[in-house]
């Protein structure tokens, strides 16, 4: 049966945190696939995750290049990226949701996160200039993701963020879904905020340039405004 849904989780050492994720999703639904990429672990991750997935291999690859790597070994009409240490709610209906995802390219939703708050979904319009929701808090046609390179790799944290943009940019359909699927852990980052700005303003323009360049200047404008 070939499945509707791929679950990506990409981990480097999590032998402590693999085993949350794991239990949250088994058993799993029969149109769901779980797809474990291991990016060079010393510890007992790989031993923690065979038991439950055949183990894709990606020595010494970042967090985004192991989700690119499972993109491409996984099956499934859509994807989901879910990082080593979340937890599908057992709430959150994985199931019902899967029944929703139909013609759209992207289904977006709201993220609890385990310090109690919520990441919730935001507008579209304010994509370019943030995360609306999470990679977490999205699944996404792998069809499109494919077309478009997967994540950049050398993008560090802001990575999800500029694949949101560039399926936004290129026409893709986007659809909210009221849901609350999945418990991450908070956002930490090594950079100062404006620093993280700066990186995200980068990238995006250089998907303006590409994609909307009539949009470029607005863009510098409000990115302008943000930072001082």
């Amino acid at each position: 049966m070939t499945p509707k849904l791929s679950i990506i989780t990409s981990v480097l050492n999590g032998e402590n945190t693999l085993p949350k994720t794991i239990e949250s999703l088994f058993p799993i639904p029969d149109n769901v696939e779980w797809v474990f990429v291991d990016g060079g672990s010393t510890d007992r991750t790989i031993e923690v995750g065979a038991l439950w997935s055949e183990p894709h291999l990606h020595s010494g690859c970042s967090l985004y290049a192991g989700f690119n790597h499972g993109l491409r070994h996984s099956k499934g009409e859509f994807v989901y990226f879910l990082n080593s240490g979340d937890k599908v709610l057992p709430e959150g209906n994985l199931r019902g949701l899967v029944n929703e995802l139909n013609e759209s390219d992207v289904y977006y939703f709201d993220t609890q996160v385990s310090d109690g708050s919520l990441f919730p979904r935001f507008e579209l319009d304010r994509l370019p200039y943030r995360m609306c929701f999470s990679h977490q808090g999205c699944v996404m046609k792998r069809e499109s993701v494919l077309n478009l390179g997967g994540f950049s790799e050398t993008s560090g944290p802001t990575s999800d963020h500029e694949l949101l943009v560039k399926l936004w940019l290129t026409g893709h359909k986007f659809e909210s879904l009221h849901y609350t699927l999945t418990q991450c852990a908070p956002f930490e980052s090594t950079e100062d905020y404006i620093g993280r700005l700066i990186n995200r303003w980068r990238n995006v323009r250089n998907l303006y340039k590409t994609y909307r360049s009539d949009k470029l200047e607005f863009v510098d404008r409000t990115y302008y405004g943000m930072i001082r």
